[in-house]
């Protein structure tokens, strides 16, 4: 919820904090999921929690993409890695969201047929 709050903060500090508090309270989640789960269960959670703290790392890379724009000459090396940067981690949590969709289909799957 604060991940979609802060798309619509306009104020780069702000998504800042809210990516960071984002990635502190995933990672508490998943310290909680590897107390009380085991197994495959822990490892469909933390696909989860993965993916959505890569999602925070996307927000937090968009405001250092903010800050080190530079509109006059257009040639600013860490914008381009930053930009890349960004454009592998949508990849990234694209398959992460697909291998847990899958897995929570087979898993449905199952316990409708009675396995």
């Amino acid at each position: 919820m604060l991940l979609l709050l802060a798309g619509f903060l306009q104020s780069e500090v702000v998504r800042a904090v809210v990516a960071v508090l984002c990635i502190g309270l995933m990672l508490r989640q998943w310290f909680v999921y590897r107390r009380t789960t085991k197994g495959g269960q822990f490892v469909f959670w933390s696909l989860i929690v993965t993916a959505f703290v890569l999602a925070s790392v996307w927000l937090g890379l968009n405001v250092a993409r903010y800050y080190t724009y530079d509109g006059e000459s257009g040639r600013s090396q860490p914008y381009f890695i930053i930009v890349r940067s960004q454009d592998i981690l949508v990849w990234i949590i694209a398959a992460l969201i697909a291998v847990v969709f899958v897995w929570a289909l087979v898993q449905l799957a199952s316990r409708v047929s009675g396995r």
